[in-house]
């Protein structure tokens, strides 16, 4: 038989800087001790950022985190002529509309 037991908690990490971050033992830390009556469960997490993703993968090699964010990196550089560009048209476009109505 099963039984349902809802827990809801927020917690706050530091912001790091640009990159593949090792979360877990943070949030281990905060809700350890809630944890400590299930033996199986579901968790949902919610990251309240814009910019911030949440990957879930294995971490016994090291390699992995560093790999992914080598990948990362290729896809979405920190500097892209696509979204200067994409900007630069944003602008353009908004300072015609200013023209255009002012």
């Amino acid at each position: 038989m099963f039984s349902t037991i809802s827990e809801s908690k927020t917690i706050t990490l530091p912001r790091p800087r640009r990159g593949c971050h090792l979360i877990t033992p943070k949030i281990v830390k905060e809700i350890g001790q809630d944890l400590s009556d299930f033996n199986c469960g579901l968790a949902h997490v919610f990251l309240q950022h814009t910019s911030a993703s949440l990957t879930i993968n294995e971490n016994y090699d090291p390699d992995v985190q560093a790999d992914t964010e080598t990948f990362l990196n290729r896809i979405v550089p920190e500097v892209s002529m696509f979204f200067l560009l994409a900007s630069l048209v944003l602008a353009l476009c908004w300072c015609q509309l200013i023209t255009f109505f002012g």
